[in-house]
């Protein structure tokens, strides 16, 4: 599911869903597959995975949130499309609370906004991307 979300393999990734994949697993590093998509702006594939139960808080093993290792160009797409996303939950919900909201977790880290590259930077090679 990682390599799907991270190349922006939509069907592929519905696909997974479909058959019950989980889209809140963690590889070795604790990257989700939303930390994936984020990282190399595959926004289709972001909204996929939060519209079937991805969370933006969800941390690596590090301690960093997927904002924190988003493309800079996608951060606020992100932000905007979990609110969106919560918010559907709400009313979808018997008591109006989704149970996302309801576990608890640790405060998200997030990295300086000045720390973060685009996609086009780090393909280019202007950025050495630390997690392969």
């Amino acid at each position: 599911m990682h390599v799907a979300a991270s190349k922006g393999y939509t069907q592929l990734l519905e696909l997974l869903i479909k058959a019950g994949g989980n889209v809140r697993a963690q590889d070795k590093e604790g990257w989700t597959p939303l930390h994936a998509a984020a990282h190399w702006a595959e926004r289709d594939a972001c909204k996929i995975l939060l519209e079937n139960g991805a969370e933006l808080s969800d941390l690596t093993y590090t301690g960093i949130d997927v904002l924190g290792v988003a493309d800079k160009e996608c951060t606020d797409y992100l932000v905007e499309l979990a609110d969106t996303v919560n918010s559907q939950n709400k009313r979808e919900s018997p008591d109006g609370t989704p149970a996302s909201v309801l576990q608890e977790k640790s405060p998200p880290q997030q990295l300086h906004h000045e720390d973060h590259v685009s996609s086009t930077e780090r393909k280019r090679g202007e950025h050495k991307d630390q997690h392969r």
